[in-house]
């Protein structure tokens, strides 16, 4: 059975051992992560590695193993797996290690489902699974009630939902923005609050910069963006957000799903969803080439020291030139 990420925190979080999380909502990971800092009181060091090869997680494996008899701390090794990782050769040993790990083994499978051959391999080798997929609405409300507490900010219904209006649909954006809240409410915010600290063009920005991606135009929105210093990271999980969501947008629609159904599966407000049909048309021939495309360029954005703006804009220029367009 698989678990939601909630269940990992709620079990206080688990002792040390090896676990498989699944989905596109990294930054849940990283919420998981600091519960087990904040169990173990910080002292805890995390190491990160990107894995597409079977011997490279037995190799991961026996870094999670090793423990100094001088130093009793324990440590976070957190595997990213590619989408195509499988496990063929090597299980039996990788398997005889899992109950002897002394540390916390982290495996990560963004584009995994309950029907991956590894989270298949996990759960028959009785090792957790957890989602942590994208918010549906309902969720997001309560997640963002939950921050304004630990926060200690006095809030009401009305001001969750123009937060959730206004806010970036990104996680660590939208935390980010409420962090900056915190600091200009002191202790109680307003709805005009929202209005002042939020940025509410931005998101606004992003879509205007989404219609135009496909063409030579969407260069020059994205070099404007930047020079109005949005973080680049911020624009590449909008495009990411953009096409994921709009790949399954397509899926529903396919399956005949109703909208409501539809957007609180994709945890967008109903509004929106005009937005994503517009785009349907454009891409839906290609829209799974689009995806492939955005997570192997995302290796390069987020393990190696490429420019991350050139990196955008080499995707520009794909779209372009799928589209049978001009990069000039």
């Amino acid at each position: 059975m698989i678990g939601n990420w909630t269940d990992f925190l709620n079990a206080g979080s688990k002792k040390a051992g090896v676990y498989l999380f699944i989905g596109k909502e990294e930054f849940l990971l990283t919420k998981v992560i600091e519960s087990i800092k904040s169990k173990n009181r910080g002292e805890i060091s995390v190491e990160n590695y990107f894995l597409t090869k079977q011997k490279e997680l037995l190799d991961i494996l026996r870094k999670a193993m090793e423990r100094s008899i001088f130093d009793s701390r324990i440590k976070i090794v957190k595997a990213e797996l590619s989408r195509d990782f499988g496990m063929k050769r090597g299980a039996k040993e990788f398997i005889s290690f899992v109950p002897k790990i002394p540390n916390y083994l982290i495996l990560y499978g963004k584009n995994f489902n309950s029907r991956s051959k590894f989270v298949k391999f996990a759960l028959e080798n009785s090792i957790p699974v957890f989602y942590v997929y994208p918010l549906k609405e309902s969720e997001k409300f309560s997640y963002v009630m939950n921050l304004l507490r630990e926060y200690g900010i006095e809030y009401d219904r009305n001001v969750v939902a123009k937060i959730l209006k206004y806010g970036p649909s990104e996680l660590f954006l939208l935390e980010s923005e409420i962090r900056k809240l915190s600091l200009f409410s002191e202790g109680k915010i307003t709805e005009d609050d929202i209005e002042i600290v939020f940025s509410l063009k931005k998101e606004e920005k992003i879509e205007n910069f989404l219609e135009l991606i496909d063409t030579p135009a969407g260069k020059n929105v994205l070099r404007k963006l930047l020079r109005e210093q949005y973080d680049p990271i911020y624009v590449w999980t909008s495009i990411i957000n953009f096409f994921t969501t709009l790949f399954w947008f397509f899926f529903y629609k396919k399956e005949g799903e109703p909208d409501k159904i539809i957007s609180n599966k994709l945890g967008v407000y109903p509004s929106k969803l005009s937005f994503y049909n517009f785009h349907t048309a454009k891409y839906k021939k290609r829209i799974a080439d689009i995806i492939g495309k955005l997570y192997s360029l995302e290796k390069d954005f987020k393990y190696s020291s490429k420019d991350k703006a050139f990196l955008i804009e080499s995707f520009i220029d794909y779209l372009i030139k799928i589209n049978g367009g001009s990069n000039a």
